[in-house]
């Protein structure tokens, strides 16, 4: 007799409304968990069901499978992130004729990633201490959102390109790249790619490899922007137009790697310290006698702690996306190859079934290794989360211990509460502009 169970179909939670789409992803999965359950297809107004999977034995069981998962959909009708990547790219180093160009980039890049902390620690800490002088005490306050959107930038791109351009230059150079990729993405693959089509294409390919071309024409010998390494490594080609298509992939990918979107973790890291000054004066207290920018990670574990717990509820990958790689069976359900699957380190993160009293801000939460590590993945699971995840700490931390050492900060009266209720775009967003306040802080005696 044939098993009843695997014929059973997942609840389902209509979220098909211009209501929530105008509420967003996060209200969503809060809505269809609170209502439903920890399994449930969500119906959305793109035409295709996800099935939301939001219990901890769900993330276990996407950890000892992470093959069933698939980060690339094998069904037609939805574009992969990889797809849009290789539009803006382009496919030089794919072609059999570059394998060696191909192998060359690979170690390459493996070496670059290996010496990054040193490659951007004088872009960093520039970024960091011009983020510090750009917090004046204006009257109106400063908002948040520009300056974190701006550091996130300029923090990253001179270790990439060398001093080419004006920090501008720079940010509108990630505007341009970021617009291609929501305008493509928002196509959700209802009408072919067609690169030459679409001005977001031609702007963002423009400004890569603008920004290319003045790199090489600046480089010196003794260079060690990842530019200079490149060429470095490579085989010569004939022309400038080949050496740019070959060397584009390699500096997108760092530039997907390295970049935090908006400057979204440091600005949950600021609106915390501004709402919590005495644990700020207790981070600052650990900072006296030690150099924001190179003192390792376990000379200050508060503010290692600090950086980690505004990961828990303000996670880089909120709701992350697979697809069922084959069918599968899931707590007794049907579950279709191709399937739409969604796993929320948004609800994970603040449920209290694992965490005490999880809307409250405690990073003593972090002060000593967690018990399950399952519990907290604010980068989702498996190998290359572990590499997003010491890159954001070797990038956040830095500037939240610079910040916290030379600023005092608080929220301006402006402020609406509105704006701090968390939105998903690309990452976390506040809804509104946060204004605030800033004043240098008094010297402080070491802990």
């Amino acid at each position: 007799m044939r098993d009843i169970v695997t014929e059973l179909q997942p609840p389902v939670f209509d979220a098909a409304s211009s209501i929530y789409d105008d509420m967003g992803i996060l209200k969503v999965v809060e809505d269809a968990r609170r209502r439903v359950g920890d399994l449930v297809s969500i119906r959305t107004t793109h035409g295709y069901d996800a099935l939301l999977l939001a219990d901890l034995r769900h993330i276990r069981q996407w950890k000892n499978n992470q093959g069933h998962f698939a980060l690339e959909t094998p069904t037609e009708g939805i574009e992969s992130q990889s797809d849009i990547t290789r539009v803006l790219n382009g496919d030089a180093l794919e072609r059999p004729e570059n394998a060696a160009v191909w192998d060359a980039t690979r170690q390459a890049l493996s070496r670059i990633n290996r010496a990054w902390p040193d490659l951007s620690q004088e872009a960093a800490r520039t970024a960091n201490q011009n983020l510090c002088a750009a917090m004046t005490d204006a009257v109106e306050g400063s908002d948040l959102r520009l300056l974190c959107a701006r550091w996130s930038v300029v923090s990253v791109l001179p270790a990439i390109f060398g001093p080419v351009a004006s920090d501008d230059e720079m940010v509108e150079t990630i505007n341009l790249v970021e617009r291609f990729y929501y305008v493509v993405s928002r196509a959700n693959g209802r009408e072919a790619i067609q690169p030459e089509a679409h001005p977001e294409f031609r702007a963002a390919r423009a400004a890569l490899d603008g920004m290319l071309s003045r790199a090489l024409d600046q480089m010196q010998p003794d260079d060690r922007s990842v530019v200079a390494e490149l060429a470095r490594s490579l085989p010569t080609a004939q022309n400038r137009a080949e050496l740019i298509d070959w060397m584009r992939p390699a500096v997108s990918m760092l530039l997907l790697d390295k970049v935090i979107a908006e400057g979204a973790g440091l600005l949950w890291a600021l609106v915390s310290l501004a709402q919590h000054p005495d644990l700020a004066t207790e981070m600052a207290r650990e900072m006296v006698g030690r150099d924001p920018q190179t003192a390792d990670f376990d000379e200050t574990p508060l503010c290692r702690a600090f950086v980690m717990e505004t990961q828990r509820l303000y996670p880089e990958q909120a709701v992350i996306h697979r697809f069922a790689n084959q069918d599968l069976e899931i707590d007794g359900y049907q579950v279709p190859k191709g399937q739409v699957i969604l796993f929320a380190p948004w609800l994970l993160h603040r449920d209290p079934r694992y965490w005490a009293e999880p809307k409250r801000f405690d990073p003593t939460r972090f002060m000593a290794p967690l018990e399950d590590k399952t519990r907290f993945i604010p980068f989702g699971v498996g190998a290359a989360t572990l590499k997003r995840s010491k890159a954001m700490m070797e990038a956040l931390l830095p500037a939240v211990r610079t910040v916290c050492a030379a600023r005092e900060l608080r929220l301006h009266d402006s402020c609406a509460k509105g704006s701090l209720r968390p939105f998903l775009r690309n990452t976390i967003s506040p809804r509104g502009p946060v204004p605030a306040c800033f004043v240098p802080r008094a010297p402080l005696a070491s802990k």
